[in-house]
């Protein structure tokens, strides 16, 4: 999977069209900042498909000043029907529905990371969490166990998109930042948008990608997301 830092990526671009003082002071003189009645009017294109332009006011703007073009996440839909059912996306997401190597992949592996317990104990380093697997306390997600394939390959999607695994598929159908303080819930679904990682057999299911394998450019398009094995 991918580790980055998005909201600096955003912070870096923002500072490539226009400072964050000029967004709050429109009338400034030769400040790079483009003004807008639409994001039509928002040019040249940033070039980059993690980032789309709005048209909106700063913070500190009133009702009747001028907007300006600023550049914020691309709203990308995540779930694999949006793309067609003879897509690759949805194709292959129908082949991890359909596969049976997620049901008992913790047999010969509880007390792993992602797994429940072994006779009530994870392994060393490990904490049994909210829903009954071990999971690392440090790690900067939540370890979740899959009986069946389908989650992990959406959020590979999302994660293959923006280069990030920060980036998972929200309950609304759109890739998104997710929630570092979040939980899952008691239904055991991710409504709160928590940072998750999936696991098969004791470790990160095989459907993610290696670091840096992603769409890092920003130049290639949904429909062409790449995925790893299918357990």
């Amino acid at each position: 999977m991918q580790i980055s830092k998005p909201a600096l990526l955003l912070s870096s671009l923002l500072s490539l069209t226009a400072s964050c003082t000029a967004i709050f002071v429109p009338d400034e003189d030769n400040d790079g900042v483009i003004r807008c009645d639409t994001v039509s009017d928002c040019k040249p294109p940033i070039g980059n498909n993690h980032f789309s332009y709005e048209c909106v006011r700063g913070n500190e703007q009133s009702e009747n000043s001028p907007k300006v073009c600023a550049p914020s996440y691309t709203q990308v839909k995540c779930n694999p029907g949006s793309f067609g059912k003879d897509s690759d996306y949805a194709n292959y997401f129908a082949k991890a529905m359909e596969s049976s190597g997620y049901g008992n992949s913790c047999e010969m592996t509880l007390g792993k990371e992602g797994c429940p317990p072994n006779a009530g104990m994870c392994d060393p380093g490990l904490e049994r969490n909210a829903q009954g697997i071990c999971h690392d306390p440090d790690a900067d997600y939540l370890a979740l166990y899959l009986s069946e394939g389908g989650e992990d390959v959406k959020h590979q999607f999302c994660s293959w998109y923006f280069c990030s695994d920060e980036f998972i598929c929200s309950p609304t159908g759109f890739c998104e930042l997710c929630d570092p303080n979040a939980e899952i819930d008691e239904e055991g679904s991710n409504s709160n948008k928590a940072c998750v990682k999936y696991f098969v057999a004791g470790a990160p299911s095989p459907v993610y990608l290696g670091e840096g394998q992603c769409n890092k450019d920003g130049k290639t398009k949904p429909s062409e997301a790449k995925f790893g094995d299918v357990p």
